[in-house]
Parts: structure tokens; sequence; C-alpha cells
């Protein structure tokens, strides 16, 4: 009796294989003190996994910072490779306060993590999730939601 045996090789360059891995993105922050105007923050969004061809943006309450001319005044943001995109902010201007977003996104799906910047001198107060489909934290500062 002969017995057959097949092998299957799986490649994870295919953009349409079932077998895709959706990105995972490190937690970042700006850290638990509030930043001073004049500061120099930065973001770094690190993918550590996923599918190539990844895209790695950038969003600022809820803006998509996808060109130069879109990011505000003294924010920078660079790609660095295929897996990360760090974001600066020099200096760090009232204006800055707000809801930052990395997003991820590859054929098997998309990932995202936030982070809040507060910039001393603005009066802000956590608010809570906005819904459960997109939750973003909301802050309240100087009567406008960031």
């Amino acid at each position: 009796m002969k017995a057959c045996f097949t092998i299957c090789f799986l490649s994870h360059d295919s953009v349409n294989s079932p077998l895709s891995v959706r990105p995972v993105i490190i937690p970042f922050s700006f850290g638990d003190i509030p930043s001073n105007p004049g500061d120099v923050v930065q973001l770094n969004c690190f993918v550590t996994k996923g599918d190539s061809p990844l895209d790695i943006e950038w969003q600022f309450q809820g803006i998509h910072l996808d060109t130069p001319s879109s990011l505000p005044t003294g924010a920078v943001a660079t790609r660095l490779g295929d897996r990360a995109s760090v974001l600066m902010v020099n200096p760090v201007l009232p204006t800055h306060q707000g809801h930052y977003r990395c997003i991820a996104k590859n054929p098997a799906g998309a990932a995202f993590h936030s982070a809040v910047l507060v910039v001393n001198g603005m009066s802000c107060s956590y608010i809570g999730p906005v819904n459960i489909v997109h939750p973003l934290n909301v802050v309240k500062c100087n009567s406008s939601f960031i």
C-alpha cells in the first residue's frame, strides 16, 4: 500500500491570503505629566505584527494628518521603514493639546492606538469613551471637545 503526502507552502506575501495577520501596535503615550508650552514631545507608532503591505497614518482630533500641510504647526510625522512612524511636536503650543491616534492598516484589517496630549495652562477634564464602535477618550478643554 502506497501513501501519498502533499506538502503545502503558504506565502505571507500574498495579499489575498486567508491567513493574513492584522497589524498590532505597541501602546504609546505622552506620559503622566502635562507638557508645558515650549516642550518637545514625541509619539512612536511601532507595528510589531501584521503582514505587508502596511499603511501607517496619524490623526489629530479625528483629522487625518496625511500631508505636511495638514499637520499642526510645529508637528512632523516621519515614516521609519515599513513598520514605524514617529510624530514629533516641537515646540509644544496650547493648540497642540488634544487627541492623537496612529492607525495601521493592511489587507487583513486595521489597528489603532491613541494618546491625549495635555498642555499646562489649558483646563481639561476626562469625560470618557464616546462609543463602543469608535472608542475615543474624550477630553473637554475650555468648553471644546478634543
